[in-house]
């Protein structure tokens, strides 16, 4: 992982906030009274944590650099490194979420090993990543256009096709019948659904 930056930690294009609050509106399906939340990659505001603070009794964000002012009674921030196994609370979490995270890492398996871990049985663990028809249309928004941060786009070590990411799923220990693997946004973003 080469980030030293988190998303969002910087003024970002544009566009941006779009995409961030389409991802958010893929996990409020998934958000009861009480929550407990672990979001790996929360970006340097944790916005995800604060957009659904009404509904969790607990967030636990972790990223390369977050704004410790973003803490509160309810939601706690720390920085580390997603390429490596974390050690925090297992079997704890009701939800782990992981949006456009992936494929900032060489290896995302550790982090999938972590969510597998914090999850309570019968946790789930939800992420979103682009998909391969994503990298023309984001360098061009990107590195043409301006109106999505040419930082993050750079950052992309890899971009996912569904099978890849139904398998690292598997191997970071979540039952392959629990595994749910489609395609969102006219097929250029992938959403992943693992429950322990």
């Amino acid at each position: 992982m080469t980030k030293k930056k988190s998303h969002f930690q910087n003024k970002e294009p544009i566009f941006e906030p779009i995409l961030q609050k389409i991802r958010f509106s893929k996990i409020k399906p998934h958000i009861f009274k009480d929550t407990k939340v672990l979001d790996l990659g929360c970006g340097y505001n944790a916005s995800l944590l604060h957009f659904f603070s009404n509904e969790i009794s607990e967030g636990v964000g972790v990223d390369v650099s977050i704004d410790k002012s973003k803490e509160t009674r309810k939601i706690k921030l720390k920085t580390k490194r997603l390429d490596k196994e974390l050690k925090l609370p297992e079997n704890h979490f009701d939800l782990v979420t992981s949006l456009a995270v992936t494929e900032h890492l060489e290896n995302p398996l550790p982090m999938y090993k972590t969510a597998f871990k914090s999850l309570k049985p019968k946790g789930k663990f939800i992420l979103t990543t682009p998909s391969p028809s994503a990298k023309p249309i984001l360098e061009f928004l990107s590195f043409k256009l301006g109106v999505v941060s040419k930082q993050e786009i750079a950052d992309h070590k890899k971009y996912y096709v569904t099978e890849e990411i139904y398998k690292l799923l598997e191997k970071a220990g979540f039952n392959p019948k629990k595994i749910k693997v489609s395609l969102f946004l006219f097929g250029v973003n992938t959403f992943a659904l693992a429950e322990k």
